[in-house]
């Protein structure tokens, strides 16, 4: 069966591959269908229609909901650029057409949806991906009258599960893992299994990509799934449990991409944490060590107290360049009130092994959490200033009530700061790490 893979603008404009939809690619395809994959997200930037002053305000932007009406400005601004992605789509004669939709593209993603229908009504229309998460705008979706199904959670063994049903019968049945409507009643029916076996899942279709337009020239890779930790700001619902991949099966992985793609050595790890395992740590550092391979890896980092100076060295030498910690605050308080279970003095001795171990090490912290007084957000900012010469990036974000996550399903537990509070602190941050010289992100426009 020909099956299209879309993904619309606007997805941040320097993002590799993106490796969930990588995998499922690689899913469907294992199964014998005809995959073409169509990502607008980095075409559409070689588009001499597109209007240039909307590409450049993008560009320039960190900012979610920025990003996000900049998105819908296109759609009103371009519509030739939506029949564009259609027209090609069409031409490739699928029989499904799978979405991987973001909050960033929902505008792009259903007017596309919408013409394809018109254009072919027998397509059937499965939107998935990060933002179709039943909380999230799942059900929203699946209201549309251009949409036929809603796939959410770890896909690959829920969509080969659809595409076989719709194979057998041009329909597909209820099943966990999916959002369906019946004579226009919306029904979620419930999170699918999660692979546990991640060793099991075929490599990510890089191939069916046009990787070489990407300007961030990284290969994107996963070492585990899922998340050890329980931090009530963050959507633990959307993420099941923790899994690891062996350090054979990873090892095989970066060995058929450094032959694939000759001309690039700099690895992703799309992991909450791929530093969570220090067991996975000591294998695999001791595989690249031997193999000698050249290749570096960047990505984000938890503290972890189980990797001491001799494993973080070993690291360097299996080329780990980069690790972004989540820190979120220097206050104890805070980071006890929120599930951290670190204490600073465990923080800050990670930051500086990681320095002497010649890793760069970059920290992400949260401003205006709910119960920040001023005092604790002065101890991030001492925080920020005694940990400068170990610090190299400085990622500075508020809080959100994300759907999933403790704090979204308890709000009456929590005292939310108002919004001045918020945006008087990210400036003072802001200003304090631009002045110790820091590379820093901010993502929210102020």
């Amino acid at each position: 069966m020909n099956i299209a893979l879309v993904r619309c603008p606007w997805i941040p404009f320097d993002n590799a591959v993106d490796i969930g939809f990588a995998y499922l690619a690689a899913a469907v395809t294992q199964d014998g269908h005809h995959v073409t994959v169509f990502d607008e997200n980095i075409t559409c930037f070689h588009d001499p229609a597109l209007p240039q002053a909307i590409i450049s305000e993008y560009k320039k932007s960190n900012d979610c909901d920025v990003i996000a009406r900049l998105g819908t400005r296109l759609v009103e601004m371009a519509p030739s650029t939506v029949r564009a992605a259609a027209e090609k789509i069409l031409a490739a004669r699928p029989r499904v057409v799978g979405f991987n939709v973001w909050q960033y593209n929902g505008a792009f993603s259903i007017a596309l949806a919408q013409l394809l229908k018109q254009l072919e009504p027998s397509l059937f229309v499965v939107f998935g991906g990060p933002d179709a998460y039943p909380l999230l705008s799942g059900v929203s979706f699946m209201r549309e009258s251009a949409v036929d199904l809603v796939v959410y959670g770890e896909a690959e063994a829920t969509i080969r599960k659809v595409l076989d049903a719709y194979t057998a019968s041009n329909a597909v049945p209820p099943m966990p893992g999916t959002i369906t409507k019946n004579n226009g009643v919306v029904c979620d029916n419930g999170f699918g299994d999660p692979v546990m076996d991640i060793d099991s899942i075929p490599h990510p279709w890089l191939e069916g990509f046009p990787v070489s337009l990407y300007p961030r020239r990284k290969i994107p890779i996963m070492f585990t799934r899922g998340c050890r930790f329980r931090c009530e700001y963050c959507p633990n619902g959307m993420y099941p449990c923790f899994r690891k991949r062996s350090p054979a099966g990873i090892m095989s992985e970066i060995r058929c991409r450094l032959a694939q793609y000759p001309g690039m050595r700099e690895f992703f790890v799309c992991d909450a944490a791929f530093n969570t395992d220090a067991e996975l740590m000591n294998g695999l550092s001791s595989l690249l060590i031997e193999a000698n391979t050249g290749a570096t890896f960047t990505g984000f980092g938890v503290v972890n107290p189980r990797i001491d100076r001799a494993l973080m060295s070993r690291m360097y030498q299996a080329g780990v360049r980069l690790l972004v910690y989540g820190i979120e605050s220097g206050s104890p308080r805070m980071l006890a009130r929120f599930g951290k279970k670190q204490d600073l003095a465990t923080i800050e001795r990670t930051l500086q092994m990681t320095h002497e171990a010649g890793i760069n090490a970059g920290v992400d912290i949260l401003i205006g959490m709910p119960g920040e007084t001023d005092d604790d957000f002065d101890l991030t900012i001492r925080f920020l200033e005694r940990n400068r010469h170990v610090v190299n990036y400085v990622g500075i974000n508020t809080y959100g009530k994300l759907p999933y996550s403790y704090l979204h399903s308890h709000q009456d537990e929590f005292s939310f700061l108002p919004d001045e509070t918020q945006v008087s602190r990210l400036k003072i941050a802001w200003d304090t790490v631009r002045n110790l010289g820091l590379d820093a992100k901010m993502t929210r426009e102020l």
